[in-house]
């Protein structure tokens, strides 16, 4: 059975394809409960520039993504 399979992802990996009915949640009734997400950086540094929009796009989708669901 190609293309045939099963798996656990993050939401916000597949939503779009659920929603265009490209892949189907079978299981929602077993999903896990959250998991925190840590990022974690030298803090005796100063955070680049980079890293600093990289922490912030981070924290505002993934607040974003908490509030949707």
């Amino acid at each position: 059975m190609p293309d045939k399979g099963i798996t656990q992802l993050p939401s916000f990996y597949v939503d779009k394809d659920i929603a265009n009915y490209h892949l189907v949640d079978i299981l929602s009734n077993f999903a896990p409960a959250p998991l925190p997400i840590n990022l974690l950086y030298p803090s005796q540094r100063l955070i680049s520039p980079a890293i600093k929009a990289l922490i912030e796009f981070l924290v505002d989708f993934l607040r974003l993504h908490a509030a949707s669901h």
